[in-house]
């Protein structure tokens, strides 16, 4: 038998030496990592990143750094000292309120909003995000006596007669979108040039129709793209059988929103002075694009009604329910005020009529959630009597030209839970003092007809619980309320003069 040779000499023995050197030698490194065995008194003794020992000896410092890069996750390298990173996240509820994580950064979001930090102009808060308010918006409102056409009928007008394109130069599609609840519309694509420079669409009655009772045409239109020049014919029997002209004009610019346009009969310019139109016996009224004097020369209008009304001339309120005289009180003993503080009243140097004060109200709605309302209420005392008046008429102007002013009528029984009524109207401003009337009678139009036809809206034909809601009694009628709503009323942000308001009798006049 072999003697058996020494173990130092095996490759066994010469694999655990090496491991053995190695881990001395990882050892040694590691501990030259965190301890240098030159003495020391204080921290000025060692370099940079490292601190003097109770042993005196230079000892790595892991909170010193250099750099962000040298410090964990989470924190921040400030005065070669790693802290914690307050702005370091991985989720947005890391962050705090009005901050977003980026990059696992916290970084202010631009869109965030409250009460104290509101959105710009142009932009509405949901949810504590500004998100850009719509852009759009039609105006509602708007009365017709008599209705020539709401387009509702393929092919034919309200009396009794059919409408159709003049020629070739107009298309007319039936049932364009319109923007009143269950209404129709005409789409009325026209082009125009050298050779054939007039076109239109007709409108005819059957056999004539009298509008003579009426003082004003109201059209409710809009064009795909701003359109100026577009002329409204009216032509009674004698014009149409003679087929020469019109016998009385009127020209309208159409913007690209949906607006009532009223037309006094009185502005119309009329062909013949000494044989004016004969309005007892009116038979058509024409849509007419002209290559001389409508641009485009190409182009589309959308039509949603066509009618007549009459405006009532008066001279003074038969009841003033408020000529703002009096501070914080209207004429029928009841206080007035801001529906909330969206709303800044104030009185105004500027005298109205008879020398009456004038409420200013500014009002605010940029930022504010859709269907936001603001406002100002005018309240009786203990209630008034209003039963037998014909119009609500107030004079009022508003230099930035609002859109859907609503007008709210409330009786008592409705303020106290009773079951009473109330019901709202909705009007345009103008930059210019001017009587807005509305026909009181259009209030049971309105209730018995849900196609708004009528052209009033109706904003309380239900209450909130779903139930058709009833028309106020006008004979307890305690407020009228002046109200401005976000995404409805434009602008959101504008001041309105107010004189008088009150009611008139027709008949009395």
């Amino acid at each position: 038998m072999l003697p058996r040779p020494p173990i130092s000499d095996t490759p066994f023995a010469l694999l655990f030496s090496s491991v053995a050197l190695l881990g001395l030698t990882s050892l040694f490194a590691s501990c030259s990592l965190t301890l240098d065995l030159s003495p020391c008194d204080s921290d000025r003794d060692c370099e940079d990143g490292w601190r003097c020992t109770e042993d005196h000896l230079c000892e790595r410092d892991d909170s010193w750094c250099d750099g962000d890069q040298d410090c964990p996750v989470g924190y921040e390298c400030e005065d070669h000292i790693c802290i914690e990173d307050e702005h370091h996240c991985t989720h947005d509820d890391d962050c705090p309120t009005g901050y977003l994580c980026a990059h696992s950064t916290c970084v202010e979001d631009a869109d965030w909003c409250d009460d104290d930090s509101p959105c710009d102009d142009g932009y509405y808060c949901d949810d504590h995000t500004c998100i850009e308010e719509e852009e759009s918006c039609p105006e509602l409102g708007g009365h017709v006596d008599l209705m020539w056409s709401d387009f509702e009928d393929e092919e034919f007008t309200n009396v009794e007669g059919f409408r159709e394109p003049l020629d070739d130069g107009t298309d007319a599609i039936d049932y364009a979108p319109s923007s009143l609840p269950n209404a129709a519309a005409v789409e009325l694509n026209y082009h125009t040039d050298a050779e054939a420079p007039t076109t239109a669409y007709k409108l005819y009655a059957y056999p004539d129709a009298d509008v003579s009772g009426f003082d004003h045409l109201t059209l409710r239109a809009r064009a795909e793209a701003a359109t100026t020049g577009v002329r409204v014919e009216l032509w009674d029997a004698d014009d149409v059988s003679l087929g020469n002209q019109p016998g009385a004009v009127a020209t309208i610019d159409l913007g690209t929103q949906w607006r009532n346009y009223e037309l006094a009969i009185d502005d119309f310019e009329f062909a013949d002075d000494d044989e004016p139109i004969d309005l007892e016996h009116l038979q058509l009224i024409t849509i007419a694009f002209d290559h001389d004097s409508t641009t485009p020369a190409v182009g589309t209008v959308f039509v949603e009604r066509v009618g007549f009304f009459h405006r009532p001339s008066f001279e003074d309120l038969h009841v003033i329910w408020s000529d703002f005289d009096t501070e914080g009180m209207t004429n029928q003993e009841g206080f007035r005020e801001p529906i909330n503080d969206r709303t800044s009243p104030s009185a105004q140097e500027e005298i109205g009529i008879d020398g009456s004060t004038v409420l200013r109200l500014q009002v605010d709605l940029s930022g504010a959630q859709p269907n936001a309302v603001t406002g100002y209420d005018l309240f009786a005392y203990p209630h008034a009597d209003m039963e037998g008046h014909t119009h609500f008429a107030m004079r009022v102007r508003s230099p930035d030209e609002v859109v859907n002013l609503f007008v709210t009528f409330v009786d008592t029984e409705e303020l106290t839970g009773d079951g009473g009524g109330t019901e709202t109207i909705s009007t345009r401003i103008d930059s210019q003092w001017h009587w807005v009337v509305f026909p009181l009678d259009a209030f049971a139009a309105n209730d018995e007809e849900s196609d708004g036809d009528d052209g009033v809206d109706d904003e309380d034909s239900q209450d909130p619980n779903g139930q058709e809601a009833m028309l106020p009694d006008m004979s307890v009628l305690q407020l009228i309320s002046l109200t401005l709503e976000s995404g409805t009323t434009c602008p959101g942000k504008a001041t309105i003069y107010v004189d008088q308001m009150g009611f008139i009798d027709t008949h009395a006049l």
